[in-house]
Order: C-alpha cells, then structure tokens, then sequence
C-alpha cells in the first residue's frame, strides 16, 4: 500500500512511528447508486468483537483510553500503529471545565495504561470556538511534514495542522480549511462539517465528513499549493445525478441500524487487488437514536457498497461510534468511541 492514513490511516511516521501493515477491508455486496462499489473483496470487514474483561490487564475491558479522574469525556480516536506493537492515539478530550481539545496517548498496547498522555492542539483561532475535536491523521502531512491533522473546530468548521514531531502543530493558512456552505438549500444542508477523516489517494488526500440534513457523508480533494497552501476541493460522488451527491446516504430501510443518519466516516485503502480498494467504516443512527458502526467498500471513493452483514460491532446499549481501524494482514483492531455525553470513553474491539 502507498500512503495512507488513520482518521481516523495506515502509513509510517518519522518520528519512533514503524509501517503499518495494511490488510485490505471491503464490502462483498450490498450495490449502491455509484460505479465504483462492484465486485469487492471482503476481508478484514469484520464483524469485530469488543475485548473482554481480563482480570489480569490494568485496563477496564473493553475500555482502553478514559480519564484517570472521571471528570473529562474521551472520544474520537485516530491511531498509529509503532514498531513495538503499541498504538499512538489522538483523541478528542472534553469537559464541563474544559473546552474540547486533543491530546496523544502514547503506548496504547490494549493491556496497560498509556505510557504518557499529553495535549496537543486547543482552540486558539476565532473560527475554532472553544472546540477542537476528532482529530485525523495522516502520515506524512500534506506540505511534508512527517504528521499531518485534520480536526473538527467551532460551529463545524474543519481545519489542518501539520507536526515535525506529533507533539507540537503549525496551522495551515489563516482560516479553515473547509467551512459549511453558506445556501441551506444545498447538498450539505448549511449543516455544520463533522468528523473529518483523510487518506492519501495519489498525490492527493481524500477528506470525508458528515454533512446536511439527513446526516451523509461527503469527500473533498486536497492538494498542496507551493510550499505553504493547500487547495480543497469539493467532489461529486455521482456525476450523472443533478446536484452534488454524498459518497453514503441513510439506508432509509425500516428498522436498519443506519435508517435516518450516518456520521463518523473511517477511510482507509488497500491496492490488493491491483486496484485501490476504499474502505469505509462510519456510525449508523436508527429511528430509535441508537448508534453503532457499520461497513462499506468502494473502488473509486465515490460509490460505497454496504456490507450485508451490517452493522459491524453489535447493535445495542451502550451506543458506539467514532471508529478507527488498524489493519495488520488478516487481522485487525478497531478503536471506537463508547457511551455518550460525558461518559464518553475509548474502547477497542478485534477481527476476527
């Protein structure tokens, strides 16, 4: 695989960061509306099984990430996998005290307590609000900086930063790097972007979010400018259509766990098959308000297939969501956000 990322990506990092060893994941069936959601592998879709209890691990199984004092929400996990078998999360942080922010934990091994958790990026800018939120990694940045990340800012802003050592950002440019749309009649809604996740594509970085009314899932083109810019660019899942499409709807089926909205989008590829294979884990919202995490597969990023045997974690109390995937050949683990509100933590759960 080339480069890719975790959010929410695969790839390597230059700082004490190894390669990751991708395994391919789509979808075997389920046809949407696009042309690039036929004929899929399906590995390493899942269903994946939530770490159980183990008594002799300094851990709450299934939990792996909360906060020691029970006063901060952790939610939205974006992971790297290192050369010692542990895992670097960047993890949004939230409290009644705190405005949201994100910190990195380092040492994630699903059996011990991080090594070190420290904050990374807090609201500075005037469009940031009090909030930064669910972060997405890639490696290496956008301008060549070995980190690169996206984050939810604000009332729905989505903004980009870039790290020498994953520890200190540089924002890029003086504003977000994407913004709602201002015409509520258009394909977002004027809905406020949520829960960007980016992958390297090419010489380009596919960014998608949630967006509009029902809640969809969106993707943008990043490409540098010169030394210091980026451009972005707003795409058309199905140009055929009039309008501008999401890449994924609501299912709109009775009863299905993704029947009125979808959030949460988890990009990751695989050129396994001699062709980049997409592959898509986002958050289901049901008629009920439950939530949980399904799977979809794509061959061109634009039309996702979903998986028949959706959703991919169990359906049911407590609600899950924000998912983020580290492929190792023919097994993987997901990090995934449990509970709500400010009992928010970090879970992890396995395939097979």
């Amino acid at each position: 695989m080339s480069r890719a990322l975790f959010a929410r990506t695969f790839c390597c990092a230059l700082f004490c960061l190894a390669t990751l060893l991708v395994g391919g994941v789509a979808c075997g069936a389920g046809a949407g509306e696009g042309g690039g959601d036929h004929n899929l592998p399906s590995r390493l879709a899942g269903p994946y099984g939530k770490l159980s209890p183990d008594p002799d691990t300094e851990i709450h199984e299934p939990i792996v990430l909360e906060d020691p004092q029970g006063e901060l929400a952790y939610y939205g996990p974006s992971a790297l996998f290192n050369a010692d078998g542990s895992y670097t999360v960047y993890f949004t942080a939230e409290g009644e005290l705190e405005g949201a922010h994100i910190r990195r934990a380092e040492g994630v091994d699903l059996a011990h307590d991080p090594s070190d958790v420290a904050v990374v990026l807090e609201a500075e800018e005037t469009w940031e609000a009090t909030r930064v939120a669910q972060p997405s990694v890639i490696t290496p940045g956008i301008l060549g900086a070995p980190l690169g990340l996206f984050f939810e800012a604000g009332d729905g802003n989505i903004g980009y930063v870039e790290s020498a050592d994953g520890l200190v950002f540089s924002r890029i440019g003086e504003g977000p790097l994407l913004e709602p749309e201002p015409d509520p009649s258009g394909p977002e809604g004027g809905a406020g972007l949520r829960e960007p996740s980016a992958v390297w594509s090419g010489h380009r970085v596919l960014l998608y979010y949630s967006a509009g009314s029902p809640r969809s899932i969106f993707v943008a083109s990043v490409t540098p400018v010169g030394d210091d810019s980026v451009a972005v660019s707003r795409l058309d899942a199905d140009e055929v259509s009039p309008g501008r499409d999401p890449v994924l709807s609501p299912s709109g089926v009775v009863d299905s766990f993704d029947e009125v909205g979808l959030g949460a989008p988890f990009v990751s590829i695989s050129n396994e098959v001699g062709r980049e294979v997409f592959d898509l884990w986002y958050v289901g919202l049901d008629a009920g308000g439950d939530r949980t995490v399904g799977f979809a597969g794509s061959h061109d990023g634009l039309g996702f297939g979903r998986l028949d045997q959706n959703p991919v974690l169990p359906r049911g109390s407590p609600p899950e969501g924000d998912p983020c995937v580290v492929g190792h050949s023919t097994t993987a683990v997901m990090f995934y956000t449990q509970g709500a509100g400010d009992a928010r933590s970090i879970g992890a759960a396995r395939y097979p």
